[in-house]
């Protein structure tokens, strides 16, 4: 998506909510339109698709998400000795 997006937010924020969304079904130019229309409603779908999948909004693994994993293997270390 970043790719296809370049440097273009709004165009990624579209695509990003037309991947995740299963229900209602969106396709891109639909989550464009809003994202015109009503930006916070995209801005709330997105925060929730960020923190639900633990990335930042660059599309990077958020540092608590990197905490979460690195101790869930640390977790895993201790119970294999």
């Amino acid at each position: 998506m970043r790719d296809e997006a370049g440097t273009d937010q709004l165009t990624y924020d579209s695509l990003l909510v037309a991947q995740a969304m299963k229900e209602p079904e969106l396709t891109h130019d639909q989550a464009l339109k809003l994202r015109r229309k009503n930006a916070l409603v995209i801005e709330r779908i997105l925060q929730r698709i960020w923190s639900m999948n633990g990335i930042t909004m660059a599309g990077e693994p958020a540092a608590k998400a990197v905490d979460d994993a690195e101790a869930g293997f640390r977790d895993g270390e201790a119970e294999r000795e």
